[in-house]
This record gives structure tokens, sequence and C-alpha cells, in this order.
């Protein structure tokens, strides 16, 4: 049987905030998401093409939802949304990073930001930045943010990116990466421009990054430490001499490891071998 056709009807006395459909003769009480409709009935709606039959209408163009203030303030940007004033601080031409964003996009920077300063490069390179911040400095102003690619970081990336300035204000030399031995033997071993790297060891004595880099490079083998040797055959001599089997877990075989791990005595009889390992410059 096919499931009866719902009847849609918009309810007159819905709260703001909740979805203004009557389902059925019944309100939904769910949370507005998109011209005063839920998600479902959003959903649902738009398929049939009836968003201006139920739904609220469409909000204005953004220009019309922004205005000057009177008395601007250089540190404070001056744009008035929906009739509240933004108090966030200045970053370019006037303009908060959110609103200029917004205006950049929609091609409205002439309208709502201050005019570009005269004789002020654009970009330029900061010659006292610290190992991984930002080496631009946009408009006067140095940029704080960790470094993403080759000293600048990803807003910069793209914004050079585009105007086609990115191999004049990137670092343009390899780095330079040689072998430490760190007192953590949990901490990665390779040093970066002379700057030793603090990362966790996933394995084989390198971080992540590291050990992604040199393994897509061809580079592992000389940065990071030998694997362990497999222990093929039992280390465990008694009696009756030397036991031939292979190896289970920790150098012994199966009988011997189930042996000793009932005894209590398995780490004495497993510690030779841990050694053995550890003195081999593995770790």
């Amino acid at each position: 049987m096919s499931r009866p056709a719902k009847d849609l009807r918009v309810n007159p006395q819905a709260n703001k905030g909740e979805c203004r459909i009557l389902d059925n003769h019944i309100p939904c009480n769910k949370k507005s998401m998109i011209r005063g409709l839920c998600a479902n009935h959003y959903s649902s709606i738009n398929k049939r093409n009836l968003l201006d039959k139920y739904g609220l209408p469409a909000r204005q163009h953004i220009k019309f939802r922004y205005k000057l203030v009177k008395k601007r303030k250089k540190k404070i940007c001056g744009i008035i949304e929906n009739k509240k004033v933004c108090r966030n601080e200045a970053q370019t031409r006037g303009l908060c990073r959110k609103h200029y964003i917004v205006c950049f996009h929609n091609k409205m920077l002439d309208e709502f930001a201050l005019p570009p300063q005269k004789n002020v490069p654009t970009y330029s390179v900061n010659k006292e930045c610290q190992h991984g911040q930002c080496r631009i400095i946009e408009l006067g102003k140095i940029c704080n943010d960790r470094a993403y690619y080759q000293g600048v970081c990803s807003n910069h990336y793209l914004k050079l990116f585009n105007d086609n300035k990115l191999k004049k204000f990137t670092l343009q030399k390899l780095r330079v990466y040689d072998i430490y031995e760190p007192k953590n033997q949990m901490i990665c071993r390779i040093t970066e421009d002379s700057t030793p790297c603090h990362q966790r060891v996933i394995g084989r004595g390198l971080c992540q990054r590291h050990y992604r880099k040199f393994y897509r490079n061809g580079q592992l083998e000389k940065f990071a430490l030998q694997t362990a040797p497999k222990q093929s055959v039992c280390t465990v001599e008694d009696e009756n001499g030397k036991c031939d089997c292979t190896s289970f877990s920790r150098g012994l075989c199966k009988f011997h490891y189930l042996k000793f791990y009932r005894n209590g005595t398995l780490e004495d009889h497993a510690k030779g071998w841990v050694n053995r390992i550890k003195n081999s410059k593995i770790y």
C-alpha cells in the first residue's frame, strides 16, 4: 500500500526558532534551520520546488545588510551587520578578517574598505621571524601564524599563489636533515635545519611526519633505525641441549613460552633476548 499524502500547511502560531510547518495538522516543534524550516521539511519541500510557498522569504543580498559607521576608528572594524556594530580588531584596510573575506569574494572592497595605503608594499619578508613562524609582513603587520609551506602560513600561501608571487616570498633552499641522539628514546631523532624535532616516535625512531616524508623519498633506510632481527629459533638451552623449534614470541617457542608463563618466570627467560636487541643499537 502506498503512503497517504501529507497535508502540509503553514503554522501561523509557530514560535521564533521553530519550524513553521503543520504536518497533518500536527505542529512541528523542531529547530528551524533554513528559511524557517527544519532540515527534514526543508529537504522534502525543496524537492517539490515549494520553498517560496511554505518557507520564509529568502534573505536579501549581503550588500543591503552591510552599512558603515559614521565615525570610523582605525583599530576597530567599521561594518554594521544587521544593525549590530562589529567590534573586532581591524586587520586589513579597516576591516576584520571575517568581513574582509566576505567583501573580497563579493567584490565590495572598494565600497566598504579603506583605500590601500600608498608607498607601502603589500607583502614583505620578516627577517627576524622565528623557526616555524610565517615570514610574511602584510601591509606593515607581522603575521604570527604557524608556517605551512616553505616558511609561509596557509592564508598567505593562497594569497601569494593567486598573485603569482609564491617563488618571490617563500623559502627556496632545501631543508637540511641530520640525526642526533635524544635523551628520551620516544622523541624523534631528526634535526631539521639544525632544529631538533620534539614529536613523539611512531616507528623506527621517527615521528609520523618524518617517517612519511622519508618513506616517500626513498630515504627511510638512511635516517631510520634498523628493523629488529627476527628470532627464527628458540633461544632456550636446557639439559637436553638447545631447542630447535621455531620462535613463537619474545625469542621462545610456543612450548617454552607457555611453560615459563605459567610458572611466572617468563621475564627471567625472555630478558636476555630483549637485552640482546637493545645492545644491537636498534632502540
